[in-house]
């Protein structure tokens, strides 16, 4: 399983780590994109899951609290990519923007996982 987490700012680096994941791994995997939204107020909640839904091809996960985000290391501004093993075991996690040499390091290691 590959996460992809952003937040608003954030989120303008997710697509360059889940689209050639996805499209490398189709149906091999599961990629899910979660929305870190924790400062999101409680009256705004409506309007941001009508925006996330109409922007986004795929469904993507609302974190509201940030609870999962916070959990598992976010940090503001930046995308978020944890790698989860079979057994549940958190095999890496990166941070920012999607490079070369990082995805290719992610490849390995999903790669490792599929043997």
């Amino acid at each position: 399983v590959v996460l992809v987490f952003g937040d608003r700012k954030g989120s303008e680096q997710t697509a360059g780590w889940s689209e050639p994941v996805y499209k490398r791994y189709d149906g091999k995997i599961y990629v899910f994109g979660i929305a870190s939204l924790n400062d999101v107020p409680s009256y705004a909640r409506g309007l941001v899951r009508r925006l996330i839904k109409s922007q986004t091809e795929f469904s993507v996960l609302l974190d509201w609290g940030g609870k999962v985000a916070n959990t598992l290391g976010y940090q503001k501004q930046k995308a978020m990519v944890v790698l989860v093993a079979r057994d549940g075991r958190i095999i890496s996690r990166r941070h920012g923007a999607a490079t070369q040499a990082e995805l290719n390091a992610l490849y390995k290691e999903i790669d490792g996982q599929l043997r």
